[in-house]
């Protein structure tokens, strides 16, 4: 039987990005500026976000769809233009640099492909609008669209959890390790009493705990020592969501009846739990950060 490949992907961006404010009043959080260094370049970290995506060597993604507010529409369809070598030709003619930086945006936007989120309901329900967007049987990678990585091996934390998935298809989230005291903040995440990390170091997952308490975390959500991470961390840790999932096309269903919960929203966690339960979820463990460009002082560590 042909392993499953992935070809979309799904990226959220519709939050208002509150903690950003006043500047995210006036351009989208999608839009802060990314200085790349390497490259020389300037990019709102949308087009970082999406290149890493569909230019990594692991990748087959040939297609992303942007979860967004109608608000935000002008704005992203007007810098991925589908014309954009005529639109931004001025530019192209400066340098090669310039012309290549031009080419780059025609063909991230000719693989975009832009869904309306028109009243923000949860996560799960930016989810849930892209549930036409990928077909039947299919897997999907899912991104948190104001997140950035950076890796601490030789491969991107993208291309860690696509070689775990490529080596054993299935649901699959990636992991970090987080302080036990951010655990009200966390999207926490339990392994098996018995899990090991394997040569992806991918391992199995028992439980999700959508921000607990401090106490809770520490009764329910101990790293076993049978995963024997190395280095230990630090202070003392636990397992929480990196930011990036490969999720089974089922996971709509059971958002759509899900509805809302109790907080008015439809949350994603409560989908992948559903799913775990019924067959399993893998966790693979990430050697790199994130940095959640959401917040000012991590916004600052993303500058590459």
């Amino acid at each position: 039987m042909e392993s499953p490949r992935l070809r979309k992907a799904v990226v959220p961006i519709a939050g208002l990005g509150t903690r950003m404010f006043p500047f995210t009043g006036a351009v989208a959080k999608a839009f802060l500026p990314l200085v790349d260094a390497r490259r020389g370049h300037v990019v709102p970290f949308l087009h970082a976000l999406l290149l890493a995506i569909l230019n990594d060597p692991l990748s087959s993604i040939d297609q992303v769809a942007i979860v967004l507010s109608p608000a935000q529409r002008p704005m992203i369809e007007s810098y991925f233009a589908g014309d954009a070598e005529a639109l931004w030709a001025p530019y192209a003619a400066k340098s090669e640099a310039h012309a290549a930086a031009v080419a780059e945006l025609a063909v991230i936007g000719s693989k975009m492909v832009l869904i309306d989120q028109p009243v923000p309901r949860g996560f799960g329900d930016a989810v849930l609008a892209a549930a036409d967007f990928v077909a039947p049987d299919e897997y999907f990678l899912l991104c948190l669209g104001d997140h950035f990585y950076t890796s601490s091996s030789s491969t991107s934390c993208l291309a860690q959890l696509l070689a775990a998935f490529a080596a054993a298809p299935g649901p699959m989230t990636s992991v970090g390790l987080t302080p036990l005291r951010t655990a009200p903040v966390s999207g926490v995440l339990v392994a098996a009493p018995d899990a090991v990390l394997d040569a992806t170091r991918a391992f199995d997952l028992a439980d999700m705990l959508e921000k607990p308490s401090v106490e809770l975390a520490a009764s329910c959500a101990a790293i076993p020592d049978s995963l024997a991470i190395s280095p230990p961390p630090a202070e003392l840790s636990i397992l929480c969501n990196f930011g990036m999932d490969i999720l089974p096309v089922d996971v709509f269903d059971k958002l759509a009846r899900q509805g809302q919960t109790a907080s008015g929203e439809c949350e994603l966690r409560v989908g992948q739990l559903d799913i775990l339960r019924e067959r399993g979820t893998r966790g693979v463990l990430i050697a790199g950060d994130r940095h959640d460009t959401g917040l000012p002082h991590d916004y600052a560590a993303s500058f590459v």
